[in-house]
């Protein structure tokens, strides 16, 4: 088992492209016992957060595996290479500097998925297969309803219309 995970882990570094996400998932693999010791000392006190973010990290996930088909057709453009792989090294390079607390190791690792899903996958798909959902799904997409927003022209009234049509 171990030399399957080496062998897979040395064969997909000979890219740059898995050399740069390797270096991502690293600082994932440095965030998650801060985050998971995090998550169960409050897990032990009652707090219920673990359960909101199991949730929707499989929200995502069912996301992303329902449309697998659709990325697998879509690679990503040089320019978004570029730009997911500028995510990537600025998350590494500064996360060193984020270990005073918790909320910019979490920061940082968003920034690190986000360049990774930028440069695997490319912008353009991510937001056709938000736009390929079904109309007569109950399950909310977190993603989806994040791509279809405009960040310019947000206001109170269009988010809810955009939230309710989610759930329609």
């Amino acid at each position: 088992m171990s030399r399957d995970v080496l062998s897979w882990t040395i064969s997909f570094a000979r890219t740059a492209h898995g050399f740069v996400v390797l270096m991502g998932l690293l600082v994932g693999l440095l965030y998650f016992p801060a985050w998971f010791g995090y998550l169960f000392s409050r897990a032990l006190d009652g707090a219920v957060s673990w359960f909101l973010i199991a949730t929707m990290l499989m929200f995502i996930s069912l996301d992303l595996w329902q449309n697998r088909a659709v990325l697998k057709e879509c690679p990503a453009s040089e320019e978004d290479k570029l730009i997911g792989h500028a995510l990537i090294i600025s998350g590494v390079l500064v996360y060193p500097f984020c270990r005073f607390a918790l909320w910019p190791q979490a920061l940082v690792w968003l920034l690190v998925l986000t360049g990774i899903l930028i440069s695997s996958w490319g912008l353009s798909s991510v937001r056709a297969t938000a736009g390929s959902e079904r109309r007569h799904s109950k399950l909310y997409s977190p993603l989806s309803l994040l791509v279809k927003v405009d960040p310019t022209t947000v206001n109170t009234q269009k988010l809810v219309q955009c939230f309710l049509t989610q759930l329609l």
